[in-house]
């Protein structure tokens, strides 16, 4: 399960990418469902189009494009067997963080923000390779830096690797739970900007 935000760029958050490795991985059987979350649906047209027309019509693949609280993304998180993000960049990665936290496993492209949690051992990173930064909606369009274009033939291994497995998935869920309750758990956080405060490194 992805989820993708057209308002910040259908290029940067790159779902097409998500789609062509499903399919990759499971064609149209009908045991194995993609559902993909889209925010903001209706500010780029030409973005949502491109989506529907990677789907395909295939009957396998569902789209969820109504807003979402934040009770109902969790729990539509915790239903999922398995997480993607093939992103292009990404600030953090909120998405991927809370599956994980919630013990599911995660794929997603290795590079960028999300690597501050995410490791070999706790997630499935996808290879890539880096290109320059294109974006049609002008959003992340600089010409002079590079993104990520991850490897969707990499990733649909992986979807096939987790989906078949659920030992595999168990324990990297298990994995991704330790290490982001052990890095981000409210008390802990708590305690480093208090020793910020106390040193005098933090502005608030």
């Amino acid at each position: 399960m992805p989820s993708s935000s057209l308002g910040s760029t259908l290029n940067r958050k790159n779902p097409l990418a998500v789609i062509k490795a499903f399919r990759q991985a499971y064609g149209d059987t009908n045991n194995r469902i993609l559902l993909l979350k889209l925010l903001d649906p209706g500010t780029v047209d030409w973005a949502r189009r491109s989506i529907e027309e990677c789907i395909g019509g295939a009957a396998n693949i569902r789209v969820i494009d109504r807003t979402l609280t934040d009770r109902e993304m969790v729990g539509l998180i915790a239903m999922a067997d398995i997480v993607v993000s093939l992103h292009r960049s990404e600030g953090f990665g909120l998405v991927p963080a809370q599956a994980m936290r919630l013990g599911k496993p995660v794929i997603a492209t290795g590079w960028s923000g999300n690597l501050d949690f995410m490791t070999k051992r706790n997630s499935a990173l996808v290879s890539y390779r880096l290109v320059t930064a294109r974006d049609p909606q002008g959003t992340y369009d600089f010409p002079n830096q590079n993104w990520a274009d991850p490897n969707v033939e990499h990733a649909a291994a992986w979807i096939r690797r987790l989906g078949e497995s659920a030992e595999l998935r168990q324990r990297l869920g298990s994995q991704a739970a330790g290490d982001l309750t052990s890095r981000f758990a409210p008390e802990l956080f708590a305690r480093r900007v208090r020793g910020l405060l106390q040193r005098g490194d933090a502005t608030l």
